[in-house]
């Protein structure tokens, strides 16, 4: 899949690893400053939207997105 790019979504406070379930494929990492990216690849701008639509029902608050072409990361 040529289009596919890898996410990094960052949301505020940490999410315990239960919260995975809603997110199919992604993975958490805790970081330092209290936040939680929830990072892995991503087919389409569909499964994008569905990823964020994800945080929105939950109640989380969105602190950054970041994107990278796919076998590239921060």
């Amino acid at each position: 899949m040529p289009n596919v790019h890898r996410f990094e979504v960052r949301v505020s406070g940490w999410l315990a690893d239960h919260w995975q379930g809603h997110f199919e494929g992604m993975h958490f990492q805790k970081m330092a400053d209290g936040h939680t990216t929830i990072q892995g690849e991503v087919p389409d701008e569909a499964a994008l939207f569905g990823v964020l639509r994800s945080i929105e029902d939950l109640g989380l608050s969105l602190v950054s997105i970041a994107a990278f072409p796919k076998g590239e990361s921060r």
